[in-house]
């Protein structure tokens, strides 16, 4: 009866073990294709006229409604004038850890469009 029992907490601890490695290992992945399918997007968003008028503009509200359907995970807006660190920013909360930044640089306005992910 004893060594059935240890053989089942064995079993269990093992099976806990497995599902935690299991659920960790996709989610770093998710995160990579995530983070190159957002690049994609801007890559194509930033051949539209609009949206590149909306960058010229600085209208944050705009290109995070624009960019809203396409991204599925928490994030927020930065436009930077220059290569500086004089930027406006739409969505970004300082409680949450920023855990990517993509950066997308428009030559004919001199703006560089950050996106800024988050896990909430």
């Amino acid at each position: 009866m004893i060594k059935s029992l240890e053989v089942i907490i064995a079993i269990t601890i093992l099976f806990s073990f497995l599902l935690l490695v299991f659920q960790n290992i996709p989610q770093q992945n998710i995160q990579n294709n995530q983070m190159d399918r957002i690049f994609n997007i801007l890559k194509l968003k930033a051949d539209n006229s609009e949206f590149r008028s909306k960058v010229n503009d600085s209208n944050l509200t705009g290109i995070y409604s624009d960019l809203y359907d396409y991204i599925d995970v928490s994030y927020g807006v930065s436009i930077c004038f220059e290569i500086t660190n004089d930027c406006n920013t739409y969505n970004i909360d300082n409680n949450y850890k920023i855990t990517n930044t993509i950066d997308y640089y428009f030559f004919d306005s001199n703006k560089t469009i950050l996106i800024k992910t988050w896990a909430e």
